[in-house]
């Protein structure tokens, strides 16, 4: 995916977001899997983003199952899902023109906000 800035305006302020994706190994596993940075700023005040990361199981003949909507409505490109998101960081207390905020459990906000992550979750079993 192209590192591109998208806008999200939310009650006639202006958010720019960037999904950044990399496959990586987990070294527990070796099973491949997406490891999926969102940093959304309120425009004109980058060096306070929000960012929640997700990871997810690499798909063999799709790849990143994060940004394909293999569940219904799971996919981190649409807008109404990044509102959501934006949000739960705003609910969290992430205030975009006065400090940063780093969540590390993507998945588990995915869960809360009432998406059912088992089928792209990376696996938490290591191979024996």
């Amino acid at each position: 995916m192209k590192k591109k800035l998208r806008q999200l305006i939310v009650d006639d302020i202006c958010f720019v977001y960037l999904l950044q994706e990399r496959l990586k190994r987990d070294p527990d596993t070796e099973e491949l899997q997406w490891e999926n940075e969102l940093q959304i700023f309120e425009e004109g005040y980058p060096k306070h983003p929000l960012i929640i990361i997700f990871l997810a199981k690499d798909d063999y003949y799709m790849g990143n199952p994060l940004t394909k909507e293999i569940v219904e409505g799971l996919n981190l490109q649409l807008p109404g899902l990044l509102r959501r998101l934006l949000n739960y960081g705003l609910e969290q207390g992430w205030d975009g023109r006065q400090q940063r905020m780093k969540l590390s459990n993507g998945m588990a906000i995915l869960r809360s906000l009432g998406f059912d992550t088992k089928a792209v979750e990376p696996s938490a079993e290591p191979r024996i």
